[in-house]
């Protein structure tokens, strides 16, 4: 990570005594800078922080400005219940899948019961009504209510705090209900996103949401090294790996798009998103099998998404030049079209990589219909995803964008 020291230790728990050994080494020497023991009763967990923290930055720093100082002593919550519950909350928040999201969002409910005034723990819980919907695990009115609610309540309690500033730029995205991302939306969730990346610049998922952000209004050459950096701050995160993946997709760097696609898969396998992502990647690369592969994986983690993996997988065929063997999946695709379990988008993606482009406009014209098309990430996709490229260039595909008032999707800046 290029960074000139390490810090690295132990943590040993006795009964309510916990002792915390601590060592600064630089990481081009190997020679300890500094190195401490603790002794405390594990109700004063942060006592222990602040005496770490503050001997650590004294050993790197000679003199500490005031605000350096009253940031190393802040405590967004003295209470180690609410505490607990906030890192257990933050755990599961990590992991992104619908049951994880659901826990966290009690977790964190835990922690602001548990303290009021925990401005962090609001934060989170907002975040996590925005994955709700972001992800399609719950698409109800209330989850962006929800969100709106605990992000002001976190600014009311503490305007500095930056995941506050994250949550309310994704609410912000949605503020006029439909889904459609207006200008005023798009100027306050940009001026919030700044914001929270000027309050925490090491905080990686400013960065990351902010790289969408910039992504999703036309800016991808901006965003794609804000999203480097948000894989930099947290290069163990799956999801930023993943992200940055798929960005450098969009930008037509496909061998570098895979690379981090299948870290992402190699930290988390068991991710139905992470391997359709990979998935992609492969399919972009032209390794057909190995995207199949993974389709097929994604569906044993996710047997709900079996639409979607037959569109996907006919799409990878057709692409290999199997058009045989995507014709038994299409009289498949048809019938679950007929019951309306057929995803649009990926529709509109077979079609055009057969080169049926009247049928892809249709089902890209319902991909346009849909309500809250921003939610999903569709409109970055539309803008810049490869696989619609056969469509780019046709009259219709820019007409269906003004017709459904988003012709600043063919801008890109």
């Amino acid at each position: 990570m290029h960074v000139d020291a390490i810090l690295t230790g132990t943590v040993q728990q006795s009964g309510d005594r916990l002792r915390v050994t601590v060592q600064l080494v630089g990481s081009g020497s190997g020679r300890t800078l500094w190195s401490e023991k603790f002794d405390q009763t594990f109700t004063d967990i942060f006592g222990i922080q602040d005496s770490i923290s503050d001997k650590v930055s004294r050993s790197l720093v000679r003199d500490l400005t005031e605000d350096q100082q009253k940031h190393l002593s802040k405590h967004y919550t003295n209470n180690t219940a609410a505490y607990d519950s906030y890192l257990m909350g933050l755990y599961f928040w990590n992991q992104r899948s619908k049951d994880s999201l659901e826990k966290a969002i009690e977790y964190f409910r835990q922690a602001v019961e548990r303290d009021p005034s925990y401005a962090l723990a609001y934060a989170m819980m907002a975040d996590c009504y925005y994955l709700q919907l972001y992800y399609g695990f719950n698409s109800a009115p209330d989850r962006i209510r929800n969100a709106k609610a605990a992000a002001e309540r976190a600014l009311q309690l503490d305007d500095s705090v930056a995941e506050g500033h994250v949550a309310t730029a994704m609410v912000q995205f949605y503020q006029n209900g439909d889904g459609a991302i207006t200008e005023l939306a798009h100027q306050g969730s940009m001026e919030s996103l700044r914001r929270a990346v000027a309050l925490n610049p090491n905080l990686a998922i400013a960065h990351q949401r902010y790289a969408w952000a910039l992504c999703a209004f036309g800016h991808l050459d901006d965003g794609v090294p804000e999203m480097k950096l948000a894989q930099e701050l947290d290069p163990l995160s799956p999801t930023n790996n993943t992200a940055l993946g798929i960005i450098l997709a969009f930008a037509r760097q496909f061998r570098e798009a895979l690379e981090y696609c299948h870290k992402a898969a190699e930290l988390d396998p068991n991710s139905g998103p992470i391997q359709e992502n990979l998935a992609y990647a492969y399919t972009l690369n032209g390794m057909y099998q190995q995207a199949i592969e993974r389709y097929q994986k994604e569906l044993d983690l996710n047997p709900g998404s079996k639409a979607e993996v037959l569109a996907s997988v006919a799409t990878v065929l057709v692409a290999a030049g199997r058009s045989a063997e995507a014709e038994g999946i299409m009289r498949e695709l048809t019938d679950l079209s007929k019951t309306g379990k057929a995803d649009p988008y990926d529709m509109t993606q077979l079609y055009a990589a057969r080169g049926e482009k009247e049928q892809a406009f249709e089902w890209f014209d319902k991909v346009l219909n849909r309500e809250a098309a921003g939610v999903r990430g569709l409109v970055r996709m539309i803008r810049y995803d490869p696989l619609l490229d056969p469509l780019r260039s046709e009259a219709r595909f820019k007409e269906l964008l003004r017709q459904h008032k988003m012709a600043s999707l063919l801008e890109t800046r």
